[in-house]
């Protein structure tokens, strides 16, 4: 696992924004994998994941009245996801486990230092790539920290391993 962390940390710092997004994406299907190895379906499983580690990040107290909104949540990340990876693009109003977005606009971050992160236009949600990751890269490491040393080497003889000639 620490090499899938790794790759994603290693993008976010060369700025690979594709690569970053693509591995965000997938990190919550691995780790809900073993988070919930009991669920079959991966669309429940991802949800689920995103919704206890990641949610969190985005959900605000917004207006004078402090209302709670919540920007992603778990099955539109995962639209988002199957979108993404199989498809190559961010509108996600197709996929049958969207929830309340349409699309995604992703940002670079900007050479400025402002954050961009967050911003929902009708049913389109703006996201900051770097921001987006690092919220993935640190739920997982954050769910990763808290399984034993005897989980933890039982995931990672399950995962795929790279080998050099």
């Amino acid at each position: 696992m620490d090499n899938f962390i790794l790759a994603l940390e290693k993008s976010i710092i060369t700025e690979s924004w594709h690569t970053s997004l693509v591995l965000a994406l997938t990190m919550p299907d691995i780790c809900s994998k073993y988070c919930y190895p009991e669920q079959p379906i991966n669309k429940i499983r991802y949800s689920d994941w995103f919704n206890d580690y990641v949610l969190i990040k985005y959900t605000s107290q917004i207006g004078p009245d402090h209302n709670e909104h919540t920007f992603l949540t778990g099955n539109d990340c995962y639209a988002l996801r199957c979108s993404l990876l199989h498809e190559g693009q961010s509108q996600i109003s197709h996929q049958r486990s969207q929830d309340i977005l349409d699309d995604f606009v992703f940002v670079q971050p900007p050479k400025f230092g402002n954050t961009v992160h967050c911003n929902l236009i009708d049913e389109k949600l703006q996201l900051q790539i770097d921001v987006f990751s690092h919220d993935i890269l640190q739920s997982c490491k954050e769910w990763w920290n808290v399984l034993s040393d005897e989980d933890k080497q039982a995931i990672n003889l399950k995962l795929l391993k790279l080998y050099k000639l």
